[in-house]
């Protein structure tokens, strides 16, 4: 059997306990525009129910790769990454130092 609350029998301090009174989420959509809104109830500071409405636009991200980039994917894969999944998208990371110098030295100024 599930212990009911009455409001009397809670303290202040119990305001993770309230979420069991609050309805479930409900979403809506998504309608032809890709619009759909969910509807979800919380509690704030007050202890007031509070109702929150979020709407979202779903959309399709069309991506581009040219033809140079499709074909290096299919190029046979070397080194360590020779031993990972073929359709895995590795980036191999190299661990050796890499010294970067400056073409000319910075200038110190002297006071006269």
């Amino acid at each position: 059997m599930v212990d009911k609350f009455r409001w009397g029998e809670l303290d202040e301090e119990d305001t993770e306990d309230l979420d069991v009174f609050l309805p479930p989420p409900q979403v809506e959509g998504p309608d032809e525009n890709g619009i759909k809104k969910v509807t979800e109830f919380k509690i704030n500071e007050d202890g007031k129910k509070v109702q929150n409405v979020t709407t979202i636009r779903a959309r399709r991200l069309v991506v581009r790769i040219s033809k140079r980039a499709i074909e290096r994917r299919q190029w046979k894969k070397f080194g360590d990454a020779d031993h990972e999944d073929a359709n895995s998208r590795l980036t191999m990371v190299s661990t050796e130092e890499i010294f970067l110098e400056r073409p000319r030295a910075p200038v110190e100024y002297s006071e006269p």
